[in-house]
């Protein structure tokens, strides 16, 4: 007979099991990603960009209101959003569970405090932050909204996240998609298969209210979602990354009561 306890063992097993499957790729992906983002002639009008909208989407946050804030990069990949924030005067700390992605991080900018972290449990003390920020993190969650009531915890009163995401896959991956990585230019297709798909709430949404859901279950309050149009004409002007192709972006504010 299957008991309770079995059954969620089993499935914090197989969740573990997706995990480390999903870091195997971005520790693979590591030096490809943060290369592509960092050179080009698009890096520095990209850096403008997300400089800009978290500029504005963190504008009152605080418990002063404005200065330096306590920020929080969740899956910060090789640093690049944690870097940007940073050089804006924020304190930030940067998590990921992807060891490949955390020592990229480390060596592209020394300076930042940056950890291996689950985003569904970041090892943050409660109530220390003023935000709690990250950028294409949210669809390729086990469980977002697991990790968004885990993040309201670490958030002081009045403090903010600021999720921004696209809609990648609404019909699934490409089987013919192919990008840079150690582990050969299939890897994201073998990694992100249809179980894989399937086991992420958000891998296939189709809609950005789906992500702006996600915060209001875990209990968020003045949740927001804006559309990014800007992103697309920055995709048609200069291109996207290898083996990718331009979707709607969306930026999520949400506020902890």
């Amino acid at each position: 007979m299957t008991t309770a306890a079995t059954t969620e063992t089993s499935a914090i097993t197989e969740t573990a099991a997706l995990q480390d499957r999903l870091d195997f790729y971005w520790s693979g992906r590591a030096a490809e990603y943060h290369a592509h983002q960092v050179s080009g002639a698009r890096a520095a009008i990209d850096r403008e960009l997300w400089a800009s909208v978290f500029a504005t989407a963190l504008d009152g946050c605080g418990r002063e209101g404005s200065g330096a804030l306590d920020i929080l990069d969740v899956g910060t990949g090789s640093g690049y959003l944690a870097s940007l924030l940073a050089d804006a005067g924020h304190r930030v700390t940067g998590v990921d569970h992807s060891p490949g992605m955390v020592s990229a991080a480390q060596a592209a900018h020394p300076d930042l405090r940056v950890l291996i972290g689950d985003a569904h449990a970041p090892g943050i003390l409660a109530s220390s932050l003023d935000a709690v920020v990250n950028r294409y993190v949210l669809w390729t969650l086990p469980d977002p909204v697991a990790a968004a009531r885990a993040w309201r915890t670490l958030l002081r009163p009045g403090g903010t996240v600021v999720a921004v995401d696209a809609t990648w896959f609404p019909h699934g991956v490409d089987p013919a998609m192919k990008v840079p990585s150690a582990d050969g230019e299939d890897a994201f297709v073998r990694t992100y298969d249809p179980a894989t798909l399937g086991a992420l709430p958000l891998g296939t949404a189709a809609s950005m209210e789906d992500f702006a859901e996600v915060f209001l279950v875990a209990g968020f309050t003045d949740v927001i979602v804006k559309p990014l149009p800007q992103v697309a004409e920055l995709d048609l002007r200069f291109g996207v990354a290898p083996g990718h192709e331009s979707r709607p972006h969306f930026v999520v504010t949400a506020r902890c009561p």
